[in-house]
């Protein structure tokens, strides 16, 4: 493949030196010819250097360039930030570092498809297998039955997680003239914010994705991860939902072409859509103490007494349920 468009890599890293070869090795045997890696640590306390740093010489050897940033510890978002200023792909894909490609074709099928749409598209997404971390086990695919071509739905999929939207970034190949057009190539950066948001709404807005009808890269499902652990990350979500109204404003002030009134009505959505699932989250973890404020912010962001029918019918299911144990 003479002349093959360049695909830059970039990982944020943290403490990932149980799995990250993993991901390495799935990129050292893709059949592409022509890929950059930035793997940015953000302060890992483990040997993951070593184990990155071990890798430069056999990408090298490949073809390819592998580049290890020492940063402190700023969470995905502010490492894929960082990244940017620095990235020189035609095609930017951000795998997490404890995830993987599936087949050794899977970065020249995204770049084949790429190359076959028109300028329209600035988005190109596959099938994810999730992979449970206890004994590596298939789980569910996601996408499996979602129309290839844009269905005009996924930028509010993306926003709210309709459709089975699922925000793992290795399953995204998004063009980079498009990014910069979009964002300037400078996204909202929080900890524990993460990427897909940023980069991708922006581009649904304006443009069209397309859906690969194959699982292309695998995701491991960890019970340690701020999306997949258990009600004792609350005090993590708190900080996190509380962050959520600079997060939504700054990534839709990126879009230009989009009517102030839209840009209030989706944050506001947003907004209510967040307050209620940090409301929800409080009374499982029996943090009554936040109740009130998350009820008033929902009321703020245009919420109805709905609410309130909520929080009862929760409280009915939980006593039904104590009263039968």
């Amino acid at each position: 493949m003479q002349n093959s468009p360049l695909v830059s890599i970039i990982t944020p890293c943290h403490n990932s030196r149980s799995f990250i070869h993993r991901l390495l090795d799935s990129i050292l045997e893709q059949t592409y010819p022509n890929i950059e890696m930035y793997a940015m640590d953000n302060a890992s306390k483990d040997d993951t250097a070593d184990i990155i740093k071990s890798y430069i010489p056999r990408f090298a050897q490949r073809g390819y360039s592998l580049k290890y940033i020492l940063e402190e510890d700023l969470g995905p978002s502010g490492a894929v930030q960082n990244a940017l200023g620095l990235i020189k792909g035609d095609y930017l894909v951000m795998p997490d570092s404890d995830d993987w490609y599936a087949e050794k074709d899977s970065i020249e099928k995204y770049v084949n498809i790429f190359e076959s749409l028109s300028d329209d598209y600035a988005i190109v997404r596959a099938q994810l297998q999730h992979v449970r971390e206890s004994d590596m086990e298939k789980l569910d695919l996601i996408y499996a039955n979602f129309p290839e071509d844009d269905p005009g739905t996924l930028f509010e999929d993306c926003l709210f997680g309709k459709n089975n939207y699922c925000y793992a970034p290795i399953n995204y190949m998004v063009k980079v003239s498009k990014l910069r057009e979009m964002t300037g190539m400078s996204i909202y950066n929080a900890y524990n914010t993460g990427q897909q948001r940023q980069i991708c709404l922006p581009l649904y807005y304006k443009y069209k994705a397309w859906t690969i009808s194959e699982p292309l890269a695998c995701y491991l499902v960890r019970e340690s991860s701020i999306s997949h652990g258990d009600y004792s990350k609350y005090p993590t979500q708190k900080v996190l939902y509380y962050k959520s109204i600079n997060y939504i404003e700054s990534i839709l002030k990126t879009i230009d072409s989009m009517p102030d009134l839209d840009k209030t009505k989706y944050r506001n959505a947003f907004m209510r859509q967040s307050a209620m699932r940090i409301l929800m989250l409080s009374l499982r973890c029996n943090k009554t103490e936040d109740v009130c404020g998350y009820i008033k912010d929902y009321r703020r962001f245009g919420g109805g007494y709905d609410v309130f029918f909520t929080i009862l019918k929760f409280k009915t299911k939980l006593f039904l349920k104590n009263l039968f144990v």
